[in-house]
Parts: C-alpha cells; sequence; structure tokens
C-alpha cells in the first residue's frame, strides 16, 4: 500500500462530495448525488493504492497514476 495519497485523487474526490452536497439539497436530484459521493468514495479507496506512473508528467500537477495492486486486501 502507498504510504501517501495520491493528492490529484483526492482533489478530484473533494469536488465529486461538494458537488454531491449541493445535489442533495435541490429537489429531484438525490439520486445524482448520491452516484456523484459513491464515486467520490471509490476515488478515495483507489488513492491508497495508486502508485505515480513513470512519464514526463512525474512530480507535476498534471501526474498520472497506475492502480498496480489487481485487489485490496488487508
Amino acid at each position: 500500500m502507498s504510504k501517501n495519497q495520491s493528492p490529484y485523487m483526492l482533489e478530484s474526490a473533494f469536488d465529486y462530495l461538494r458537488a454531491a452536497k449541493i445535489l442533495w439539497r435541490q429537489p429531484n436530484l438525490g439520486g445524482l448525488a448520491v452516484v456523484n459521493s459513491s464515486i467520490a468514495i471509490e476515488i478515495i479507496l483507489k488513492s491508497f493504492i495508486a502508485q505515480p506512473s513513470e512519464n514526463k508528467r512525474k512530480g507535476t500537477v498534471s501526474e498520472q497514476y497506475e492502480i498496480k495492486e489487481k485487489g485490496f486486501t488487508l
């Protein structure tokens, strides 16, 4: 497991959570809010096992990640 979580993935998850909070307050958009929050949770969990890929963007804001592990075990 990675010692540090992937920063861009956490920022993306936060955006999905913020959208879910806004959508939850609107009538008839509760289902969409649940989907957004589910995506955020998935991104957060995957950030634990993501590793930066070796390419020219490594160490920059547009860094890309790879999920190296097939399954998550405790």
